[in-house]
């Protein structure tokens, strides 16, 4: 999901800088990156372009990589695939929600190296 996709992007951000806390407000205490802001912003952009097909793309190859060869379709020739739509209602989900909890984000203490 493009949640998860952000998720794994930010967090290597944060892995990556010189930061060693990642607090409720989002800002790196060193770096001052501005975390939460990153995540809504990359997660707005794949939400909105999610059938383009660079994301497209980008998606098949992460997906390619995690799941391998392994990806068989379920979906036999009796049953209707809504995976689209429900795609689309979760991502609107996701927006309106993120909205309303930005201010109880869970504070995430990395250990120092």
């Amino acid at each position: 999901t493009p949640g998860s996709i952000v998720w794994a992007a930010v967090i290597t951000i944060f892995f990556l800088s010189p930061d060693t806390e990642f607090s409720g407000s989002g800002l790196g205490k060193k770096s001052n990156i501005n975390y939460k802001e990153l995540f809504y912003n990359y997660k707005r952009v794949l939400v909105t372009k999610w059938k383009s097909k660079h994301i497209e793309e980008i998606v098949a190859k992460i997906n390619n990589y995690v799941f391998g060869a392994a990806q068989t379709s379920t979906i036999d020739a009796d049953h209707e695939d809504h995976t689209d739509a429900i795609n689309r209602a979760m991502a609107v989900l996701d927006i309106d929600t993120d909205d309303k909890l930005v201010d109880s984000a869970p504070v995430i203490v990395a250990a120092a190296a």
